[in-house]
């Protein structure tokens, strides 16, 4: 039997939420013209053009299966009209459905769970547990690693190319040199 959630980003005035199992990607919330009202009176007049409010996006995830889903609402019929509207003005919505397969269960279980706690996450359908159960069911969420930046790749290479030019004394000299730098 499948373990289903369906999980809304809730960040308010369409804040975006980061999810650290997919490398902290963002998450669009949803806009709320009326709650931004409350900051931004003039923002009660969009509302007549965009309706109160634009949904954020939704995650589904079984974890007993190993798998989730990042789901564009703005694509169901109910919200055509939005949808139109955005594409009018030149922007591009992201696919109606991003698949993701063998997903790490305990990291996932966890994250989400964390994001429900602060607000961030509200759970749509399904019961998610709590981090304890989760933990238990679905083992300890491993450590995120930071995606490594593409120019640091043109570095490490770069630098490869320039150290296998050096000679074997200049290979000591810039050895000692890095040693004493990493010591102050």
């Amino acid at each position: 039997m499948s373990k289903v959630i369906e999980l809304d980003v809730s960040a308010t005035l369409g804040r975006r939420v980061a999810f650290a199992p997919l490398g902290g990607r963002l998450l669009r919330g949803r806009f709320c013209f009326s709650e931004a009202a409350r900051q931004e009176p003039q923002a009660i007049l969009l509302a007549s053009e965009w309706g109160d409010a634009i949904p954020g996006q939704r995650l589904v995830v079984d974890l007993q299966a190993g798998t989730a889903a990042i789901v564009e609402p703005l694509w169901e019929p109910k919200f055509r009209a939005i949808r139109e509207k955005i594409e009018r003005r030149g922007q591009r919505l992201p696919d109606p459905r991003e698949e993701f397969h063998a997903i790490d269960k305990g990291t996932w279980a966890f994250w989400l769970r964390r994001l429900v706690d602060n607000g961030s996450l509200t759970i749509a359908a399904g019961d998610l547990g709590t981090l304890e159960s989760l933990r238990s069911a679905y083992g300890p969420p491993k450590l995120a690693s930071t995606p490594k930046d593409p120019a640091s790749d043109r570095l490490d290479k770069m630098f490869a190319v320039l150290w296998a030019v050096l000679s074997e004394r200049q290979r000591k000299d810039a050895e000692a040199m890095l040693t004493a730098a990493a010591a102050e």
